[in-house]
């Protein structure tokens, strides 16, 4: 079954012509716009795979939803040792049963938890991270290359293994059912490629470069209805031999129920090596 959600796509505005897309994660000088970025909210049929989970794969699709023991309470993601001792890993089991790598490292993880005024404006800061409402993937090809080689240059491997290396995102509710705003994914094998485009999001001492989706008709996306902590999406995000990556965004389900609990969420992030 389809529902309709909105989703934030780039606009197509002739700025893009001679400005790159870009964001400020920090307070910019005085005057200086913190983003450039022009949206055009569109409504997206969206069709839920419940029931047909098994015909969707991270080969063919760029994503799957798997079956995921995180051997974790929802109190238990309160705490941050806990998550790193305990839930990466099961993240890292489940990595390895489905992709066989020579090497993981799971580099970054990020709790969610939904405020509830979002995605009304406050007059100040939400506590915590709240979901993402714009169609993206986390990174270009350019700088997945560049991350692989800081990450192992932290490491100690100053030269990077021979192997293909792909990164990789694990995305599950920390508490169930996913009622309001779950996860919408872009079939990979879908994508119209000119509708991607490049935008730097910019920290106080350093910068990264993400990939920003306009609105296409051919884009065929997908969720999950009443997604549970033990259901976790793996998708593509980085990939050494080019392989196309899945552009991404949480929407607001149309048959949220009036007083559905606030969703909360955990996405892990994972550069893996395979042959």
């Amino acid at each position: 079954m389809a529902v309709v959600g909105n989703i934030d796509f780039l606009a197509r505005d002739v700025l893009y012509d001679k400005q790159k897309p870009y964001r400020m994660k920090f307070v910019p000088p005085s005057g200086f716009p913190w983003s450039n970025i022009k949206t055009n909210i569109q409504p997206q049929k969206i069709e839920d795979i419940r029931g047909r989970e098994k015909d969707f794969s991270l080969g063919a699709n760029g994503f799957s939803l798997e079956t995921l023991d995180s051997g974790m309470t929802y109190k238990d993601f309160d705490d941050e040792d806990k998550i790193v001792q305990t839930y990466l890993p099961n993240v890292a089991k489940l990595l390895r049963s489905m992709l066989n790598p020579s090497r993981i490292q799971i580099f970054e993880f990020l709790v969610r938890k939904r405020g509830e005024s979002f995605p009304l404006a406050t007059e100040t800061a939400y506590e915590d991270h709240q979901p993402t409402t714009a169609a993206h993937i986390d990174m270009t090809q350019e700088w997945a290359s560049i991350l692989a080689r800081r990450l192992n240059h932290k490491s100690g491997i100053h030269r990077l293994p021979g192997e293909h290396y792909q990164f990789i995102n694990v995305w599950a509710p920390i508490r169930g059912p996913v009622q309001d705003w779950p996860l919408a994914l872009c079939d990979a094998s879908s994508l119209n490629l000119h509708a991607l485009h490049a935008g730097d999001v910019v920290f106080q001492d350093f910068q990264t470069e993400n990939l920003l989706l306009e609105h296409h008709p051919e884009h065929r996306w997908y969720y999950v209805s009443e997604q549970m902590p033990t259901q976790a999406w793996v998708f593509l995000q980085g990939d050494s031999r080019g392989r196309q990556c899945v552009p991404h965004s949480s929407f607001l389900h149309p048959g949220a129920p009036e007083k559905a609990q606030p969703r909360q969420s955990i996405e892990v992030r994972a550069l893996v090596f395979t042959t």
